[in-house]
């Protein structure tokens, strides 16, 4: 757990960058990054090995790939999590209050920036704001929803179906949101979201019609979300 940490002055700047801290008061943001600290660590490195991660810490992924790898006693196997930008890192276990993580281990793919927060202060924040738990609660939603559906693309055309609108003139989503939203609301990254967009406007299912998009081929839509 050698990586390099941010000056002092250097946490709130990165903590905003956290899709979720935009939500919250600024007196709680602030307070956000008293307990919080900034690490960055080059592709290969480990960030903890199995038995190093005791649960006092909270981990987000700010930007970067990593990999954690469980080990299954029972089985005797090794599980892989490919984590991406937005992803937490312990949260379930986080909530759980367990020890789940003592047998993780967490290695950087490419250049990383973590968040790691300090868990017992978490915790009290979380009881003492609702919008701070209502926050984690988001993003333990969208991990959920995640990991239910493997295909980042198909959850992206599941989310626009949604926002779909029909009238003489035929099917449209009157109003696009923002990659940022739409991520969110898919439970996949801003990249994952912004190609899968990219993908149906290059197959000619919808077209751009701003601030929305014509939807030009509604089965092709379907079929992309649904299979």
């Amino acid at each position: 757990m050698d990586g390099r940490h941010c000056a002092e002055e250097n946490v709130a700047e990165a903590l905003r960058a956290w899709q979720p801290v935009g939500d919250l008061p600024p007196a709680l943001v602030s307070e956000l990054a008293g307990i919080c600290d900034v690490q960055r660590h080059l592709a290969g490195e480990t960030v903890f090995t199995m038995g190093q991660h005791d649960g006092s810490v909270l981990y987000v992924l700010l930007d970067g790939d990593a990999r954690l790898t469980r080990a299954n006693g029972e089985c005797g196997d090794v599980a892989v999590e490919d984590l991406h930008g937005g992803d937490m890192i312990g949260l379930t276990a986080f909530v759980l209050e367990d020890d789940a993580m003592a047998a993780a281990a967490l290695h950087a793919v490419s250049a990383i920036t973590l968040l790691s927060f300090d868990a017992a202060e978490m915790r009290r924040l979380c009881r003492e704001a609702p919008e701070m738990a209502w926050a984690l609660m988001r993003v333990l939603a969208r991990t959920g929803r995640r990991a239910t559906s493997p295909d980042p693309r198909m959850r992206v055309y599941r989310h626009l179906l949604t926002l779909v609108r029909r009238d003489r003139n035929g099917a449209a989503i009157p109003e696009m949101p923002r990659h940022a939203v739409l991520a969110e609301a898919a439970g996949v990254t801003e990249v994952e979201a912004a190609g899968a967009v990219a993908d149906l406007i290059a197959q000619s299912v919808v077209r751009r019609a701003y601030p929305g998009l014509d939807v030009l081929d509604a089965e092709a839509l379907n079929r992309a979300a649904y299979g």
